[in-house]
């Protein structure tokens, strides 16, 4: 009697821990569902040997000896703005893509921005350089400058940010495209052939 209410039990359980929603995804006993986002830097922003001041700081950084990208995720609720998900963080070491797998509950309305930025290499993604992420408690919906040691000429200031909106998740195939990042700003960059009387007024790194 008792193995065979045990064995009705764990068959329960079994039922319970995953099993179809009304949106036909499999969720647990959460209601939640498996989700995988891929992220990816422009098409341009492509390695490429030397250094380049007409590309971005992807081309330029030592990923080699001195910097990692970053890239980071929010995932919103549309409903109130509250984070749906605890930040999430990847680092790679010359990687133009990542992928975040996470869980949420169907049939919300739900918004994922993205941050990717360098980073001293070896750093476990959490402690910023030149850009505070989360100084405000705001996250990415408030990201700002870090001024200390600013220099002029800094290749690794580079940065690229992207967001999607998904209304009524209700499939996975909501998910396949990946977010493409752009750069939230633009690069000034001054090209003159006489640099000879130009030295007075060229930019120092400093």
């Amino acid at each position: 009697m008792k193995f065979r209410l045990f064995a009705l039990l764990a068959l329960v359980l079994g039922v319970v821990s995953c099993q179809k929603d009304p949106y036909g995804l499999e969720v647990d006993s959460k209601g939640e569902a498996a989700v995988t986002l891929n992220v990816a830097l422009p098409d341009d922003a492509t390695r490429a040997a030397g250094t380049d001041s007409a590309q971005g700081g992807i081309n330029n950084v030592d990923l080699i000896n001195a910097y990692d990208i970053r890239y980071i995720l929010e995932v919103y609720n549309l409903e109130d703005g509250k984070l749906a998900k605890e930040r999430m963080t990847e680092v790679k070491d010359t990687e133009t893509s990542a992928s975040f797998s996470f869980r949420l509950i169907p049939g919300r309305n739900y918004k994922f921005v993205v941050w990717a930025d360098f980073v001293n290499q070896g750093s476990d993604g959490k402690v910023d350089l030149h850009y505070n992420t989360d100084a405000t408690g705001d996250g990415l919906r408030n990201v700002t400058v870090v001024t200390n040691n600013w220099k002029v000429i800094d290749e690794s200031r580079d940065a690229y940010t992207g967001f999607k909106v998904v209304e009524n998740f209700s499939s996975l195939s909501a998910l396949t495209e990946p977010i493409t990042l752009t750069r939230p700003f633009a690069k000034l960059r001054v090209v003159t052939n006489d640099i000879k009387e130009m030295i007075s007024v060229r930019p120092a790194e400093v």
